[in-house]
């Protein structure tokens, strides 16, 4: 169920991006031209007996774009998540820093 969700919200709308969009995919080409820009195998060859083969190339190519995509989306929320706790972490300890200056400065003040 889940995994239907996910194909038909996510993965549909971004193999149509793939296949449509010309500066990320394949710019609206049918199947059998793509696979014979990729083979270099005449398109006719697809279009009659290659079909399920041609699939199936279109296919592995699409996932291994949205493979690399997904990889480089989870480097780059790493990649925030650290700088987010580092953030954190350095607020933390300026905060205890400025209590322990401001609380020496406080007493010495006090002492006259």
């Amino acid at each position: 169920m889940i995994r239907l969700f996910l194909a038909v919200v996510f993965l549909d709308p971004l193999r149509s991006i793939y296949l449509e969009l010309p500066w990320i995919g394949w710019g609206g080409k049918a199947k059998d031209q793509i696979c014979a820009q990729v083979t270099g195998i005449r398109s006719t060859f697809w279009e009659h007996e290659g079909e399920y083969e041609c699939s199936a190339l279109v296919n592995r190519r699409f996932d291994g774009y949205i493979r690399i995509s997904a990889s480089t989306l989870q480097i780059l929320s790493a990649t925030l998540a650290f700088i987010e706790l580092y953030v954190f972490i350095r607020r933390i300890c300026y905060m205890k820093i400025c209590s322990l200056l401001f609380n020496k400065y406080s007493k010495k003040i006090a002492n006259g």
